[in-house]
């Protein structure tokens, strides 16, 4: 998911310092000569004549009008302009252009619970399921933030619970079979997307509990610890699907970390759905 900070300009402020000036005159300038560079945004707000290529010396002249006509700022940002200029200075002060600074080194893990139905979805699908989460992330942002989801770089993990369950007397295989199954449907049902709870070790006690009162006949219950594994079934450390955050705060600036407050932030076990709950 990549993450950006929205950045609005008035067309002509080509350094987005805030104001058009000579300063951005003379960018521009020095950019048609080829002694100064301008990013792919500078460059939309060069284009004050608005035709969409790479700003020329007609973009040049606009500013130059503008700023000879002695521009005067309105509270929105906008300029004022004599009426008898507006046509030699394009757009300049009076359009916005708008883009996406990304965030550079900012990391966002975004986890997603959905049903195993999925995977049997098709490609427009895909691009719904891409919206329904644009959606939801823009009602809970606060920062202006623009989103991007890639659902193919998205990378799948499944937690695996194995074990035993020892009976009080002898069954038949068919016995065993159904208990095995409805095992299997408790544990399904109870650990399910809808019910699932963020940042919340999966509790051994309560899925023994679940086990046990699946039928009267059950003595005990042997759990393996839970596993991890990627989308091809290879293990991974839990970290690798919860995170691990360790964050420095100073206090009073002081260069010793022993003198710094030391806040470890961990995020437990994510309860992800299941692939294999019991055998």
């Amino acid at each position: 998911m990549t993450l950006g900070v929205k950045k609005t300009f008035w067309l002509g402020d080509i350094n987005q310092d805030g104001v058009i000036d000579l300063d951005d005159y003379y960018l521009l300038n020095d950019y048609l000569n080829g002694d100064a560079k301008l990013t792919a945004y500078q460059k939309q707000l060069a284009d004050v004549t608005q035709t969409g290529g790479d700003p020329t010396d007609d973009d040049l002249n606009c500013i130059k009008a503008f700023l000879d006509s002695h521009p005067v700022e309105r509270p929105d940002g906008s300029y004022e302009v004599p009426i008898s200029e507006l046509s030699k200075i394009g757009y300049t002060g009076a359009q916005t252009a708008s883009t996406t600074e990304l965030l550079d080194g900012f990391t966002v893990k975004l986890y997603i619970l959905r049903t195993e139905d999925y995977d049997l979805q098709d490609e427009e699908f895909d691009q719904n399921y891409a919206s329904m989460i644009i959606s939801d992330l823009q009602e809970y942002k606060v920062l202006p933030i623009d989103i991007v989801v890639d659902l193919h770089s998205i990378k799948k993990y499944y937690w695996s619970l194995e074990g035993r369950y020892v009976t009080k007397e002898p069954l038949s295989r068919d016995d065993l079979q159904d208990i095995t199954l409805g095992i299997n449907r408790v544990l399904r049902y109870n650990y399910s997307p809808e019910k699932v709870n963020f940042n919340e070790t999966p509790n051994y006690r309560q899925i023994i509990d679940d086990i046990m009162n699946v039928d009267s006949r059950i003595l005990m219950v042997d759990l393996e610890p839970i596993t991890f594994t990627d989308e091809s079934g290879n293990k991974v450390s839990k970290e690798t699907v919860t995170g691990r955050y360790i964050q420095n705060v100073a206090k009073l600036n002081d260069p010793d970390p022993v003198n710094n407050l030391h806040y470890i932030i961990q995020l437990e076990n994510t309860p992800i759905l299941p692939r294999k709950c019991c055998h």
